[in-house]
């Protein structure tokens, strides 16, 4: 299995990774457009993310998490949610 070094900085923290590749998983993910799950089982989920949107796995936590908590006010404010 040939691999390939790939960098990716998050947009958020400012963060550079080097992520070691399967380079026929990347060349099929990148230009067949398989899912990136299936190209890549080997990479960790969170340097995937970093891959697809450019987040590293701490700052989508954070991400996540607010979107969450919005997500908790709306329900209660509309009174669809106990508190």
């Amino acid at each position: 299995m040939a691999t390939i070094q790939v960098s990716r900085t998050c947009f958020r923290c400012n963060q550079t990774s080097e992520i070691e590749v399967d380079a026929e998983g990347y060349r099929r993910w990148r230009e067949e457009g398989v899912f990136i799950q299936d190209a890549l089982p080997e990479v960790p989920a969170g340097y995937r993310e970093l891959l697809l949107s450019g987040t590293c796995d701490a700052c989508f936590s954070i991400i996540r998490k607010a979107r969450l908590q919005d997500y908790e006010r709306t329900l209660k404010e509309r009174g669809l949610l106990d508190t």
